[in-house]
């Protein structure tokens, strides 16, 4: 009798695996992504708070800012439009977290991809309009 029930629990454990798999790759991959956002929050923390004390230190001013960006990850400071004002994370190509110059309201002079670990310097310069921008300089 224990032997022919032996298949039918093979059997079940294989169907139990097969079902869970899945689920648990798809658990790592997101534990990955939400890990790597945590880290890029603290490097675009670091540099809108850089950008923040220099804007309010006034023109010419700046500030040396370390960063170390996870492997396979990006930040990108400035753009065109409404992103001037932002910095993004992205983990390959899905930007995971944003964080955004509203207090104060200062855009940055050109959009800068950052990765890996880099020294940046942001320094408050007088804009094109008349308006102070922050350059992220590498």
């Amino acid at each position: 009798m224990a032997v022919l029930d032996l298949p039918i629990r093979i059997a079940v454990v294989l169907a139990v695996l097969t079902v869970s798999l899945p689920l648990v790759g798809s658990a790592l991959e997101h534990n990955e992504e939400m890990t790597a956002a945590a880290a890029l929050e603290e490097q675009i923390g670091r540099i809108t708070n850089a950008a923040a004390v220099v804007y309010f230190s006034g023109n010419g001013s700046c500030r040396t800012v370390d960063l170390d960006i996870p492997a396979g990850c990006t930040v990108s400071a400035g753009g065109s439009g409404g992103e001037a004002y932002s910095v993004r994370g992205a983990v390959g190509d899905k930007t995971v977290c944003t964080g955004y110059m509203d207090r104060p309201s200062v855009g940055f002079s050109a959009k800068t991809v950052l990765s890996g670990k880099c020294t940046v310097t942001v320094r408050c310069s007088p804009g094109g309009d008349g308006y102070p921008v922050i350059d992220v300089i590498l």
